[in-house]
């Protein structure tokens, strides 16, 4: 198979990135290893209704990148999507107890927190929100923890990280959008998975599933792929490579890296996010949220289940979140899922159920990060400059953030370079 670009990795960056240089008039091929197309876009539907539940990504930003994407897809976003407001019980995950004396925080004080950490953000890293471009020297208070960088600006600590990766991911950009969805709901289609249903139909035979590339070898205006396919082994010869997939070594198995490229992604570490899909009719629709002396604000010490939420459905079920510092096998995170709940049963925090898991989720690469000495040896620059060598460019949450939204818009950003 010949094509102008291949590209590695079937989820939200490398989907956008097909569709955009397609509409350029470029032929493409979009290898992706599982089965579907969307990745993280996870929806869970009622077993009697079909009534979706975005239980993966849940919200866009309102922007004009996000808007014509929409549009090409024939994708419709209903007025803002409010969430129910379940009956809740606080509880410590970590202990298996109920946390009795936490009291919520005003909504006027979250609403003025989030404008007070927009605007501090808006007016010195509002630069962070197009990608990992950072100056020289970079600003020593990228580096502190953020509760630190938070009470230096009077605002609430929101996650246990450097500074530097909690600004990316929830920049200007991002706080607006929650403001946003605080007072006016969410902007998402009531259906995450209809972008890639209809992008499935816009890319056809274009996208090859259940495929890994097993070498990848570029040279001179070419690169050459052989593909594992389910029909065998496939040669895709193109005149570029957009690597989609998260960048870290095992993600590059087969490929002619050069030691500067194998120096790069060796930094790269990455955390996980697990979605258990449970059923729970003993629960009543009661939500359980993690709150206790063990945690940040209303973020969960990791690892551990975040929160216990009711999806509203005929069939009882609740979703879950549970967070690791680094990358666990499905296995291990339902272990500790179980282990976790069980806790609160025998507690008589939670009423006894089975706990039934319907349905697993597996975010795995969930965030990238590199270690603190790197970012300031100058990591980014590096990381940034290798665009475009040896007919290689590169897209996806490590370049741009976690938000489907900044990666659409790195992506865009970059179409020149690629059309070039």
């Amino acid at each position: 198979v010949k094509t102008d670009v291949v590209i590695i990795g079937g989820g939200s960056s490398g989907i956008y990135t097909g569709i955009q240089l397609m509409d350029q008039g470029k032929d493409v091929v979009i290898i992706e290893k599982s089965s579907f197309i969307g990745s993280h876009a996870n929806t869970y539907y009622d077993p009697a209704t079909n009534v979706p539940k975005n239980v993966g990504v849940q919200g866009f930003h309102n922007v004009s990148v996000v808007r014509d994407y929409f549009a090409r897809l024939n994708v419709t976003v209903p007025g803002g999507t409010a969430y129910p407001i379940w009956p809740t019980v606080n509880v410590d995950f970590t202990t298996g107890e109920e946390t009795k004396n936490y009291t919520a925080p005003e909504y006027s004080a979250v609403l003025a927190a989030f404008q007070t950490l927009r605007d501090v953000l808006a007016e010195k890293y509002a630069y962070l929100d197009a990608g990992f471009f950072l100056p020289d020297p970079i600003p020593d208070e990228l580096f502190l923890p953020f509760s630190e960088f938070a009470a230096k600006y009077g605002v609430e600590d929101i996650w246990k990280e450097v500074s530097l990766y909690v600004i990316k991911n929830f920049g200007v950009e991002s706080v607006e959008n929650y403001i946003t969805t605080l007072t006016s709901g969410a902007y998402v289609p009531n259906d995450v998975n209809d972008i890639y249903r209809s992008a499935t139909n816009i890319l056809g035979s274009r996208v090859i599933l259940n495929s890994t590339a097993q070498s990848v070898r570029r040279s001179n205006g070419c690169v050459t792929i052989m593909v594992n396919t389910p029909k065998g082994m496939l040669r895709v010869e193109a005149k570029k490579i957009v690597m989609a997939a998260p960048p870290h070594l095992r993600n590059f198995a087969g490929w002619d890296l050069s030691a500067n490229e194998t120096a790069l992604f060796s930094k790269f570490r990455g955390k996980d996010i697990h979605i258990a899909i449970t059923r729970n009719p003993e629960w009543n629709n009661t939500s359980y949220n993690g709150i206790g002396p063990n945690y940040t604000a209303t973020t969960p010490r990791i690892p551990g289940t975040v929160s216990l939420t009711p999806n509203g459905f005929t069939d009882s079920s609740y979703y879950s979140y549970i967070a690791f510092p680094d990358q666990v096998s499905v296995a291990d995170a339902q272990t500790l899922f179980k282990q976790e709940v069980n806790t609160l049963i025998a507690n008589g925090v939670v009423p006894q159920s089975d706990n039934e898991i319907i349905e697993w989720f597996d975010h795995n690469q969930y965030m990238n990060y590199v270690p603190t000495a790197d970012i300031k040896s100058g990591f980014y620059t590096k990381l940034n400059n290798l665009q475009g060598v040896s007919n290689t460019f590169y897209v996806g949450a490590a370049w741009a953030g976690q938000d489907s939204s900044y990666i659409w818009a790195a992506a865009h950003t970059l179409m020149p370079k690629i059309l070039a």
